[in-house]
Order: structure tokens, then sequence, then C-alpha cells
């Protein structure tokens, strides 16, 4: 495959990396440094929402956090179409599909990314975006 301009990252991964505890932290370190540097990352704000708020309990890890999302420089896609986001959510009501993967799934299809960081390997195999038979999925 060839090396993405861009990964969308959801919150499984980035809450593994801000928290040395996780279970998948290592796997994604090591998914992490196999991201070409040209790679911009971007995220959705409403997965940051999911980070901080299952962080919190955790203050290092929040601080970690923060300190990942600004040495990564990840980048926002803001304006998710909430129209596009009820349609994935209602297609893929029998997953249920979540209201971070309908918007990083909306995302994904308006900025056209094909790569997918995300620990959520069972649901992002089945979902179809528009713009691609399936999407790339990191680890």
């Amino acid at each position: 495959m060839k090396e993405p301009s861009a990964v969308l990252i959801d919150s499984g991964p980035l809450i593994a990396l801000a928290d040395q505890g996780d279970a998948k932290h290592e796997e994604c370190w090591k998914a992490l440094r196999s991201i070409p540097r040209a790679t911009t990352i971007f995220t959705v704000p409403h997965a940051l929402m999911e980070v901080f708020y299952i962080l919190a309990p955790v203050p290092s890890a929040i601080d970690a956090a923060f300190k990942l999302l600004k040495s990564l420089r990840v980048e926002f896609y803001e304006d998710v179409s909430l129209d596009r986001v009820q349609e994935l959510i209602d297609k893929y009501n029998d997953l249920p599909m979540d209201f971070v993967d309908a918007c990083i799934v909306a995302a994904a299809e308006e900025h056209q990314v094909n790569t997918i960081f995300t620990l959520d390997k069972r649901d992002f195999h089945v979902y179809r975006p528009r713009h691609v038979k399936s999407f790339h999925l990191l680890p």
C-alpha cells in the first residue's frame, strides 16, 4: 500500500498512547512510529471529548494526552456533516455505531482519508465508506 498523506486517529489509540498502563500502549506507540513524518494526523473534536472523559481519573495520562497532541501537531476536522453522521448511525444500528465512529467515518469521507488509526477494528472492518471499498487500519 502507498504511504498515506493523512491518517485519522480514533480515541482508542490516543487513550492507549497517553496511558502507560493501557494494555495497547506499546502496540500503539509502535504503530505511531510507523507513520511517516510527512503524514498529517487528524482527528475530530468528538474523539478528544471521549479521550479526556475516559482519562479523567488518571491525571498523569491527562498531562500525557496534552503533550502527545501538541507533539504530534494533531489537526482537526471540525465540520462534520450531522446529516451524514445520522445516516451512518442509522445504517449501522445493528453494531451499533457510536457517535465518535460516525464522525470519524464522515470526516474520512469528506476529506478522502483512507487510513484510520483505531483499536476498534471489529467495527471499522465493517464500515463501508463512500470513497473507498474499505479503510486501511492501523495498528
